[in-house]
C-alpha cells in the first residue's frame, strides 16, 4: 500500500523477487542439510513422504499434502522433518493471491478495499470456525480457513495508513489487552483446543492490538528490547531449523529424547538461526551482491532441482534398497500402507450396523483394534459362515453408553463427535439381537468400566458378548528393527505392559475365559521370565507402530488365536 501511494502503482514482480530473497535461499539451505540425514535414518515409508514433502515445500502447498497425509493411520507428527512447511505454504499462498487481488481493486478507491479485505477476512473466520468442529484437519492446514488471520494483519495495515494513532491513554491500554491475551492464549490453550476459529481470536486480535496501539506503547518498547529484536531477525530461520531438528532427534532415537537434549537442540536452533540470517538471508537480500535476473533465475533452479528430488524418492517408494532383502519384505509396507491394510478389509468386507441385523450375524464393536482384530478372524478362518457387521467408535470416545456419556474422563469427552458416538437406547437394543457382539478396543484407564458396563447392558437385554484385551508392543518403531541382526531379531522380547496386564486381569475377572479374549496372554510369559515376543517366529515384527498389527503378524496372532475363538463361539452358540 505504501508503493502504491508514492509511485502510484504496484510492482507485482518487485513485490515477488522480494519473497523470493525472504524465503527461499535459508529454505533451500535447510532442505539441503536434511537430506542426508533423511537418507541415512529414515524407513522407506518415511523417506517417501519426506521426499513429496520436499516437492510441495518448494511449490508452496505442503500444507495440501499434509492434509490429505493426515489421519487415524498417519505418522506421528512429532516425527516429521517438513510438517512446519504447512504454515509457510499457507502464506505464500495468501502472498500469491493478495497482492493481484489488491492490484485490481485498488482503483475502487480505499472504502472498497476495506470493505472487501473485511468482508473475507469474515467469511474465512466464520468457514474456520464451522470446519474446526466438522473438518478439523483441513480446518488447520488449508488456506481458506487461515486466510483471515492474515486478513486481519492487512486491515490493520490500511487502517493505521490512512488514521491517525489512537491516543496514548487508549493505545497503551489496547496494546497491554492484545499482550494479555496472547499470554492467555499460549498459557491455557492445548492441543485439544478446537482450532482455528473462535479461539484463535485471542492470539489474532492480541497481535493486530499491540500493532495498532503503536510504536510509542510500553509494550512496543518491551518488543524493542535489544535481545527480542534480535530473536526476531532471526525468527524466520528458527522457525526452519526447528521442527528438522527436533523431529530426527526423535527419528533416531527409539524413546522420547531427554529434556536436557531438546534444550540442546533449541539452543542450537538458535545458533543455527543466526549462522543461516548472517550469511544465507542477509547476502541474497542484497541486491548488489544478487541482481533481479539472479535471484530470479537461481530461484526457478533451485525450485527445479528440489522438486525434482523429491520426485524420484517418492516414486521410488523412499529406496528400499538401502536394506538387505530380509528386512525390505517387512519395511516395505503393503499396498496403500500399514493402515490401509489394517482398515481396508474391515471397512470392504464389514456392513455397518444397520437398523436389523442380519439372521446370526455377529456385531464387531470398537476402534481401530477392532480393526486389526478383524483381520485376525478374517486370515483364522474363524467366521467363516458367519456375517459380519461393524460398529466403529474411535479410540478417543471408547464405547459408552449415552446415560454414562457424561462420565467420561477422556480428553474429548466434550465434543460433539463424541457424544454422538455414546451408544443410545435404540443402538443398545439392537446389539442385542446380534448373535454375539465382539467389543475390541484399545482400552483406556477411564474406559475400562464403561466398557464393563456396555457388556453388562448388552447381556442384561438378552445378547451375548465376547469382550477382548488391547495390546501393546514395545519398542514401536519398525526402526528399531531394522538396526537388528537376524538373530537378535527373533529373540527380542519386552517385559508384559503393566497397564495390558492390569486391563487383562479386571476383565477376566468379570467374564472369565468364556466370554474373555487375551491377546497379549499369547504372546507373553506371566512370570515375566521369558517376557512377550515382538516377532513372528520368522523373525518379523508383530506390530509396525507399537499397537497395530503388520500383515505377518496378523496371521501369526491368527494361529494362536483362531481355534480358541472358534471353540468359544461354537460354546456360545450352542448355548442359545
Amino acid at each position: 500500500m505504501d508503493e502504491r501511494e508514492k509511485t502510484g502503482s504496484i510492482s507485482i514482480l518487485g513485490f515477488y523477487e522480494r519473497r523470493a530473497r525472504r524465503i527461499l535461499p535459508a529454505l533451500v539451505i535447510v532442505l539441503l542439510c536434511c537430506v542426508p540425514f533423511a537418507w541415512f535414518w529414515m524407513l522407506p515409508t518415511e523417506l517417501e513422504l519426506f521426499g513429496k514433502a520436499i516437492t510441495a515445500t518448494m511449490l508452496f502447498v505442503s500444507n495440501i499434502l499434509f492434509w490429505t497425509t493426515s489421519g487415524y493411520f498417519s505418522p506421528n507428527t512429532d516425527l516429521i522433518p517438513l510438517l512446519h512447511t504447512w504454515s509457510l505454504a499457507v502464506e505464500e499462498q495468501y502472498y500469491i493471491i493478495f497482492p493481484i487481488a489488491l492490484a485490481i481493486v485498488w482503483k475502487l478507491g480505499r472504502f472498497w478495499v476495506g470493505f472487501l479485505i473485511a468482508f473475507f477476512m469474515l467469511a474465512s473466520f466464520g468457514f474456520g470456525e464451522w470446519a474446526s468442529h466438522n473438518m478439523p484437519s483441513a480446518a488447520f492446514y488449508l488456506f481458506p480457513t487461515r486466510a483471515w488471520e492474515l486478513l486481519v494483519g492487512a486491515f490493520v495495515a490500511l487502517w493505521t495508513f490512512r488514521n491517525e494513532p489512537p491516543r496514548k491513554f487508549f493505545a497503551q491500554s489496547v496494546s497491554l489487552i492484545g499482550l494479555g491475551a496472547i499470554v492467555i492464549a499460549i498459557v491455557f490453550y492445548d492441543d485439544h483446543t478446537p482450532w482455528p476459529g473462535i479461539w484463535a481470536l485471542a492470539p489474532v486480535l492480541g497481535t493486530a492490538a499491540v500493532i495498532w496501539g503503536g510504536s510509542t506503547t510500553l509494550v512496543a518498547k518491551m518488543l524493542s528490547l535489544r535481545l527480542l529484536v534480535g530473536i526476531g531477525l532471526i525468527s524466520y530461520s528458527a522457525y526452519l531449523w526447528h521442527q528438522p531438528l527436533f523431529a530426527f532427534a526423535r527419528l533416531r532415537s527409539i524413546d522420547e529424547p531427554s529434556q536436557a537434549l531438546m534444550l540442546g537442540l533449541s539452543l542450537a536452533t538458535l545458533f543455527l538461526a543466526w549462522l543461516s540470517w548472517r550469511y544465507v538471508e542477509q547476502p541474497f537480500r542484497n541486491q548488489k551482491l544478487f541482481g533481479q535476473t539472479a535471484i530470479v533465475s537461481s530461484s526457478l533452479v533451485m525450485i527445479a532441482a528440489l522438486s525434482i528430488s523429491g520426485v524420484w524418492l517418492a516414486i521410488n517408494q523412499g529406496l528400499p534398497g538401502r536394506y538387505p532383502d530380509w528386512q525390505r519384505a517387512w519395511l516395505v509396507p503393503p499396498k496403500g500402507g500399514f493402515g490401509q491394510y489394517v482398515e481396508g478389509p474391515y471397512l470392504r468386507n464389514l456392513k455397518p450396523m444397520g437398523n436389523e441385523p442380519a439372521e446370526g450375524a455377529i456385531l464387531l464393536v470398537g476402534d481401530s483394534y477392532s480393526q486389526d482384530f478383524y483381520n485376525i478372524l478374517r486370515l483364522g478362518g474363524a467366521l467363516e459362515t458367519d456375517t459380519l457387521h461393524r460398529h466403529f467408535i474411535h479410540n478417543t470416545c471408547q464405547p459408552v453408553l449415552a446415560e454414562h456419556r457424561t462420565e467420561q474422563t477422556s480428553d474429548n469427552q466434550g465434543s460433539a463427535n463424541c457424544q454422538s458416538a455414546a451408544i443410545s437406547p435404540d443402538q443398545l437394543s439392537l446389539m442385542a439381537r446380534y448373535k454375539v457382539v465382539l467389543i475390541a478396543t484399545n482400552w483406556k484407564d477411564w474406559s475400562i468400566d464403561h466398557g464393563i458396563k456396555l457388556a453388562r447392558a448388552i447381556e442384561d437385554a438378552g445378547g451375548k458378548v465376547v469382550v477382548v484385551g488391547s495390546k501393546r508392543f514395545e519398542p514401536s518403531s519398525l526402526r528399531a528393527f531394522a538396526g537388528q541382526t537376524f538373530e537378535t531379531l527373533s529373540n527380542i522380547r519386552q517385559p508384559f505392559p503393566q497397564h495390558i496386564l492390569n486391563f487383562d486381569s479386571k476383565l477376566l475377572q468379570e467374564f472369565g475365559g468364556e466370554r474373555f479374549i487375551s491377546v497379549m496372554d499369547e504372546l507373553c510369559d506371566k512370570q515375566l521370565e521369558n517376557g512377550c515376543r515382538l516377532t513372528t517366529d520368522a523373525g518379523v515384527p508383530i506390530s509396525y507402530d507399537g499397537g497395530h498389527l503388520t500383515p505377518q503378524g496378523a496371521e501369526y496372532l491368527s494361529s494362536l488365536l483362531s481355534p480358541r475363538i472358534k471353540a468359544m463361539l461354537a460354546v456360545i452358540e450352542a448355548n442359545n
